[in-house]
Protein backbone atom coordinates (compact mmCIF):
# COMPACT_ATOMS: atom_id res chain seq x y z
CA UNK A 1 0.00 0.00 0.00
CA UNK A 2 1.15 3.50 -0.76
CA UNK A 3 1.95 5.67 2.20
CA UNK A 4 0.79 9.26 1.83
CA UNK A 5 3.27 11.94 0.93
CA UNK A 6 2.70 14.86 3.27
CA UNK A 7 3.80 18.42 2.63
CA UNK A 8 2.70 21.19 4.97
CA UNK A 9 0.75 24.20 3.79
CA UNK A 10 3.49 26.54 5.03
CA UNK A 11 6.19 24.91 2.90
CA UNK A 12 7.46 27.10 0.08
CA UNK A 13 7.21 25.74 -3.45
CA UNK A 14 11.01 25.51 -3.80
CA UNK A 15 11.34 23.34 -0.69
CA UNK A 16 8.43 21.18 -1.82
CA UNK A 17 10.17 20.67 -5.16
CA UNK A 18 13.36 19.60 -3.35
CA UNK A 19 11.38 17.08 -1.30
CA UNK A 20 9.67 15.78 -4.43
CA UNK A 21 13.03 15.34 -6.16
CA UNK A 22 14.34 13.21 -3.28
CA UNK A 23 11.13 11.18 -3.04
CA UNK A 24 10.92 10.47 -6.76
CA UNK A 25 14.45 9.06 -6.70
CA UNK A 26 14.16 7.02 -3.50
CA UNK A 27 10.64 5.68 -3.96
CA UNK A 28 10.04 5.94 -7.68
CA UNK A 29 7.38 3.25 -7.90
CA UNK A 30 5.20 4.68 -5.13
CA UNK A 31 5.52 8.31 -6.16
CA UNK A 32 5.67 7.95 -9.94
CA UNK A 33 3.83 11.24 -10.45
CA UNK A 34 6.48 13.38 -8.73
CA UNK A 35 8.59 13.60 -11.87
CA UNK A 36 5.73 15.41 -13.61
CA UNK A 37 5.10 17.53 -10.51
CA UNK A 38 8.71 18.72 -10.47
CA UNK A 39 8.78 19.41 -14.19
CA UNK A 40 5.55 21.38 -14.08
CA UNK A 41 6.39 23.37 -10.93
CA UNK A 42 9.50 24.75 -12.67
CA UNK A 43 7.08 26.87 -14.72
CA UNK A 44 5.08 28.14 -11.73
CA UNK A 45 6.03 31.76 -11.06
CA UNK A 46 9.67 32.85 -10.91
CA UNK A 47 12.29 31.15 -8.75
CA UNK A 48 12.16 34.12 -6.35
CA UNK A 49 8.41 33.68 -5.88
CA UNK A 50 8.78 29.89 -5.48
CA UNK A 51 11.34 30.57 -2.73
CA UNK A 52 8.82 32.52 -0.63
CA UNK A 53 5.39 31.46 -1.90
CA UNK A 54 3.86 28.62 0.09
CA UNK A 55 1.62 25.80 -1.03
CA UNK A 56 -1.06 26.97 1.41
CA UNK A 57 -0.78 30.55 0.19
CA UNK A 58 -1.20 29.47 -3.41
CA UNK A 59 -4.22 27.37 -2.47
CA UNK A 60 -5.80 30.18 -0.45
CA UNK A 61 -5.39 32.53 -3.40
CA UNK A 62 -7.31 29.97 -5.48
CA UNK A 63 -9.91 29.65 -2.72
CA UNK A 64 -10.44 33.42 -2.54
CA UNK A 65 -10.35 33.85 -6.33
CA UNK A 66 -11.66 30.68 -8.01
CA UNK A 67 -10.83 32.14 -11.42
CA UNK A 68 -7.11 32.09 -10.47
CA UNK A 69 -5.32 29.47 -12.59
CA UNK A 70 -3.46 27.64 -9.83
CA UNK A 71 -1.12 25.00 -11.20
CA UNK A 72 -0.57 23.76 -7.65
CA UNK A 73 -4.30 23.20 -7.19
CA UNK A 74 -4.58 21.47 -10.57
CA UNK A 75 -1.66 19.13 -9.80
CA UNK A 76 -3.18 18.17 -6.45
CA UNK A 77 -6.57 17.62 -8.05
CA UNK A 78 -5.07 15.45 -10.80
CA UNK A 79 -3.51 12.96 -8.37
CA UNK A 80 -6.43 12.91 -5.93
CA UNK A 81 -4.46 14.59 -3.16
CA UNK A 82 -6.13 15.65 0.04
CA UNK A 83 -5.95 19.07 1.65
CA UNK A 84 -5.95 18.87 5.44
CA UNK A 85 -7.73 21.73 7.20
CA UNK A 86 -7.90 22.43 10.92
CA UNK A 87 -10.21 24.67 12.90
CA UNK A 88 -12.38 24.75 16.01
CA UNK A 89 -15.72 22.97 16.18
CA UNK A 90 -18.79 24.31 18.02
CA UNK A 91 -17.40 23.04 21.37
CA UNK A 92 -14.10 24.88 20.71
CA UNK A 93 -12.26 21.60 20.14
CA UNK A 94 -9.75 21.26 17.34
CA UNK A 95 -11.23 19.49 14.35
CA UNK A 96 -9.14 18.30 11.43
CA UNK A 97 -10.69 17.33 8.10
CA UNK A 98 -9.26 16.07 4.81
CA UNK A 99 -10.77 17.36 1.56
CA UNK A 100 -10.28 16.60 -2.08
CA UNK A 101 -9.25 19.88 -3.74
CA UNK A 102 -12.55 20.39 -5.61
CA UNK A 103 -14.53 19.84 -2.39
CA UNK A 104 -12.18 22.08 -0.41
CA UNK A 105 -12.94 25.00 -2.74
CA UNK A 106 -16.51 24.98 -1.38
CA UNK A 107 -15.37 24.91 2.26
CA UNK A 108 -15.67 27.97 4.50
CA UNK A 109 -12.08 28.72 5.52
CA UNK A 110 -12.87 31.44 8.07
CA UNK A 111 -10.79 30.78 11.22
CA UNK A 112 -9.27 27.66 9.66
CA UNK A 113 -5.79 26.79 8.45
CA UNK A 114 -4.30 24.43 5.90
CA UNK A 115 -1.97 22.02 7.65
Amino acid sequence: STKPLQVGGGVCLSDAMKKFEVMKESEEEEFWYLHQFCEHLKYVASSAIRDIGSIGGNLMLKHSHPEFQSDVFNLLEAVGAKITVSGLDSQKKIKTTDYLPSTWLQTDMEKKIIL
